[in-house]
């Protein structure tokens, strides 16, 4: 999605993957507010930090960005929980060994239940928070909805282009074969360490 923003002309922040992350949670830790330094952009997204950093996931602190900036306009990006589950054990570098190493998971279906508690947990927290607020919240399936979707729920925050529209960020079939080949490795070296 972000990638429909800046082709538009929109100040946003994904320059750098993960930089918006470790700013908010250096800002959050501090007790500053998410995006100060940055606040200057007008979209934010990815707002997780890189591999390396350890594991942050700001999307998770939407009750402290609407306290601090509460005129914004919220994107839940959305899809079948089991599809998003998917795309996100394929997509890049080791996911499930980041997340067994943080939250000390012993092995791959603990993390398969962690991130389905997590999707419903957070859907279920994004919708009741907005639920008085209807019009700061838009929903959006990258299943099932468009750029001109979106560039019509925004049109009176944000003018859009839909035509500009494409889905960055999809799994690539390689993606797909290099994560396959990693959870088959990790599942052998676990059954060797299980004998």
């Amino acid at each position: 999605m972000p990638a429909a923003h800046f082709k538009n002309g929109v100040g946003g922040e994904l320059i750098e993957r993960g930089a918006v992350g470790r700013a908010m949670m250096r800002n959050l830790t501090i007790g500053r507010p998410p995006f100060d330094g940055q606040d200057h952009f007008t979209f934010y997204s990815d707002l997780t930090t890189p591999m390396f950093m350890g594991l942050f996931e700001g999307h998770f602190y939407f009750r402290e960005i609407y306290e601090a900036y509460p005129d914004t306009v919220f994107v839940l990006n959305t899809r079948r929980r089991e599809d998003w589950i998917t795309s996100r054990t394929n997509h890049g570098g080791d996911q499930i060994g980041r997340y067994k190493h943080h939250y000390g998971l012993a092995d791959d279906q603990a993390v398969i239940q962690l991130w389905r508690s997590q999707w419903d947990s957070h859907h279920e927290n994004v919708q009741e928070f907005f639920a008085n607020k209807p019009e700061q919240l838009i929903v959006f399936d990258i299943d099932k909805h468009t750029g001109a979707d979106l560039a019509v729920a925004l049109e009176t925050h944000l003018p859009l282009d839909p035509a500009l529209w494409s889905h960055e960020g999809k799994t690539t079939p390689q993606q797909e074969r290099d994560a396959k080949l990693l959870r088959a490795e990790r599942h052998r070296k676990e059954m060797d360490h299980s004998e």
